[in-house]
């Protein structure tokens, strides 16, 4: 496509993006920089969409700055014989959190729409939880809970009930 200019040409773009770096992380030896710098905003967003979705520890995003001048210079190609010695050309790197280990295995094994990928991120998935009988204290992912005494009762009383009746999803009445 030349240019990225209707609702379709972003999603076949943010499509192609998802299946190129799909494509670039499958081997574990070289290393993909992902580059921000050019093109629409909607690239830009698109890529490091894909990036966050398969970019593994060794993979990189960055993003390359210029001088306000070159910016608004439509002539301007870095390098080139007569460039500006003033151009002040900086590769910026761009933090982004790696998603890719977070992700099922199902959807590593070929190139996912951004959506589906999205879903297995259910806000509904299980936390971590430990209770402290004796202290009567709660921690859920991570974060210390303390409860009043009913309260913690009703909380421990549900969760061992939980246990005791796990069903994994599989009875149709409850989230797993």
């Amino acid at each position: 496509m030349q240019d990225i200019t209707t609702r379709e040409e972003s999603e076949a773009f943010q499509e192609l993006a998802m299946r190129q770096a799909w494509r670039w992380a499958q081997g574990r030896s070289r290393r993909v920089d992902f580059s921000l710098a050019g093109g629409r905003k909607t690239m830009s967003a698109s890529l490091a969409l894909a990036a966050q979705c398969y970019g593994r520890e060794q993979d990189r995003l960055f993003h390359v700055l210029v001088a306000p001048h070159c910016e608004t210079d439509a002539h301007f190609y870095y390098p080139s014989p007569d460039a500006a010695a003033d151009a002040q050309i900086t590769l910026a790197p761009v933090l982004f959190p790696r998603l890719r280990p977070h992700l099922p295995e199902a959807l590593l094994r070929k190139p996912a729409f951004p959506q589906d990928m999205l879903r297995s991120f259910d806000a509904s998935a299980a936390p971590s939880v430990h209770i402290y009988i004796k202290e009567r204290r709660v921690v859920v992912n991570g974060r210390l809970c303390i409860l009043p005494p009913v309260l913690f009762a009703l909380f421990l009383w549900f969760t061992r009930h939980k246990r005791a009746f796990a069903c994994n999803g599989q009875c149709g009445t409850c989230q797993g």
